[in-house]
């Protein structure tokens, strides 16, 4: 009679296990395949395309003009890393950085030297996708951040740079998902972004100066590209 008992509870305690094995395996397949939008998933993007300069770069003391963003930056290829949280298949939120690769204008580098320079911005970004649930995901987002426009030059064994910063008021985007796979998304998207230089930093042969900018102007940013996004769901 104790050997039967014994046997009875010993099968009933290996088809509890099995059963709570097989229920935590299904749990993981179907948390493996929750499609994209679903919301609880970390978000990972990368952005890139072409930045067209707008607006006027504001004036610093001694300045006789305010100059056009484009005397300075005719243009810009960024690489535009988003890394946030989806809150639910309509609502993200998360951080981006952006490093851009600008292009320098003909005849703001002197004959012989060798000139660059890079636009960085660091933003806090919201997004509100209005079809998650369909192929094509239509969203419009909104960021804020702080912006970085360096430019450097070399010549003749001297060099110089100068970095102008301030912030970023608004940057209003507007793109479309085209899910790939059922954590991958693929798309274009276009961004339109105001902001304000406030302050202009130097260093010529080691000497450097800062100094805020008399006359504060706006500038605009029009960047035309792809996005590429990949949920991981926890």
């Amino acid at each position: 009679m104790v050997k039967r008992s014994f046997a009875v509870w010993f099968g009933l305690a290996v088809l509890s296990v099995a059963s709570v094995a097989r229920a935590q395996s299904e749990a993981s397949r179907a948390a493996a395949a929750a499609p994209r939008g679903t919301g609880g998933a970390l978000e990972f993007g990368l952005r890139t395309g072409y930045g067209i300069p707008l607006g006027h770069t504001g004036k610093a003391a001694g300045d006789t003009s305010d100059d056009k963003l484009s005397t300075s930056i005719s243009g810009e290829v960024p690489l535009w890393l988003d890394v946030g949280y989806r809150l639910n298949p309509n609502m993200y939120l998360g951080l981006s950085f952006q490093y851009a690769f600008g292009f320098v204008p003909d005849g703001q580098c002197l004959p012989g030297g060798s000139c660059s320079i890079s636009d960085l911005r660091l933003d806090a970004n919201f997004m509100y996708h209005l079809t998650p649930d369909q192929p094509a995901d239509f969203w419009v987002g909104f960021g804020a951040g702080y912006e970085w426009l360096r430019f450097s030059e070399s010549e003749g064994g001297i060099s110089a740079s100068g970095t102008g910063s301030g912030f970023e008021f608004a940057n209003f985007q507007v793109g479309v998902d085209f899910a790939a796979t059922p954590a991958f998304a693929l798309g274009p998207f276009v961004s339109f972004s105001v902001g304000q230089y406030r302050s202009l930093s130097y260093d010529l042969g080691g000497q450097s100066q800062d100094q805020n900018l008399v006359d504060k102007s706006l500038h605009e940013w029009l960047v035309l590209g792809v996005r590429g996004s990949f949920d991981v769901h926890l």
